[in-house]
C-alpha cells in the first residue's frame, strides 16, 4: 500500500491522494478501489450517512478467512467457482457489527459498495502470527478467479458487475524472510523469486500450493488481474515523468493456474 502511494507522489504529486483522477497515475487508475460503507438496519428501516474512501488494499482477517470457509463448506455440498470472493466477503465483515443508526437495538453488519472497476485487485492477509497454524488451510482456501460483484455487498459500475480477475502474484513471508510467486505469461507457468533467485514453479496454482505448503509460506499479499485490462493514459504526462513503451500480453483462467 504504502508503494502504490508513493508511486501516486512521484508521477501524481501534486494532487491529493484521496481525490486523484491523474489518467498517468498507475495506482488510482488501475488499483485504487472507490467504496463507500453504509448500515442499514433490517428491522426499523433506519440506514447511516453512506461514507466515502477510497482503498488501495483490501484486507481480511486468516482466521476469519479460515472459520468463514469451514461455515461455507458445511452448508454446500462442494465449492463452487463463485465460493470465493463469497468467501472473503463474508470473512471481512465477520465480527464488525454496528449499532443501529437510529438506536433500535439491532446490530447489523456493514455493507461495503464497490462504485469503481479496478483492473487489479490487491487483497492483503492478516496474520495472528508469524508462526500461525492457519497457513496450510489458508493456501486451500484460496482461489484463482475472483468476481467483483462478489467480493463486495453491490457494485454500481456496469464493467464490474461483469468483471472476473485472476490471480496472477502472490507474496509471502517464511523464516523473518519475503518470497514472491508470479506468473510469467510468456512461457505460461508459475515463477518463483527469492532475492537473487527465480525459479520455476510450474503451469498449475497446484504446483503453488504445494511449494507454499512445504516451505510452511504464509501468504501476505494476494494480487488478482483483468485480463481485458488497458494500459494508462501517457498523453497529459508530465515533461518529467517518462513511461517505457507498453507491450500487452493477454492471460486468462488457465494462465493464472485456474484448474
Amino acid at each position: 500500500e504504502n508503494l502504490l502511494m508513493r508511486i501516486h507522489f512521484h508521477i501524481a504529486d501534486e494532487t491529493k491522494e484521496d481525490i486523484c483522477t491523474a489518467p498517468h497515475c498507475v495506482s488510482h487508475q488501475k488499483f485504487a478501489m472507490t467504496l463507500f460503507e453504509q448500515c442499514v438496519c433490517t428491522s426499523c428501516g433506519a440506514t447511516s450517512d453512506p461514507l466515502p474512501f477510497i482503498q488501495m488494499v483490501h484486507y481480511i482477517s486468516t482466521t476469519s478467512l479460515c472459520n468463514q470457509a469451514i461455515c461455507m463448506l458445511e452448508r454446500r455440498e462442494k465449492p463452487t467457482p463463485d465460493m470465493f470472493g463469497e468467501l472473503l466477503q463474508n470473512a471481512s465483515t465477520m465480527g464488525d457489527l454496528r449499532n443501529c443508526p437510529s438506536n433500535c437495538g439491532e446490530k447489523i453488519r456493514i455493507r461495503r459498495v464497490l462504485m469503481n472497476a479496478p483492473q487489479i485487485i490487491t487483497i492483503g492477509l492478516v496474520w495472528d502470527s508469524d508462526h500461525s497454524d492457519l497457513a496450510e488451510d489458508v493456501i486451500h482456501s484460496l482461489g484463482t478467479c475472483l468476481k467483483l460483484g462478489d467480493l463486495f455487498f453491490r457494485v454500481t459500475d456496469d464493467r464490474a458487475k461483469h468483471s472476473e480477475l485472476y490471480l496472477v502474484g502472490m507474496i509471502c513471508y517464511y523464516g523473518k524472510h519475503y518470497s514472491t510467486f508470479f506468473f510469467q505469461t510468456k512461457i505460461r507457468k508459475w515463477m518463483y523469486f527469492d532475492d537473487a533467485h527465480v525459479k520455476e514453479i510450474g503451469p498449475k496454482w497446484k504446483d503453488v500450493v504445494t511449494k507454499c505448503i512445504k516451505g510452511h509460506y504464509q501468504p501476505l499479499l494476494l494480487l488478482y488481474a483483468d485480463p481485458r485490462g488497458t494500459p494508462v493514459s501517457v498523453q497529459d504526462l508530465p515533461p518529467q515523468v517518462d513511461f517505457q513503451p507498453y507491450s500487452r500480453i493477454c492471460y486468462d483462467s488457465e494462465d493464472s493456474g485456474k484448474q
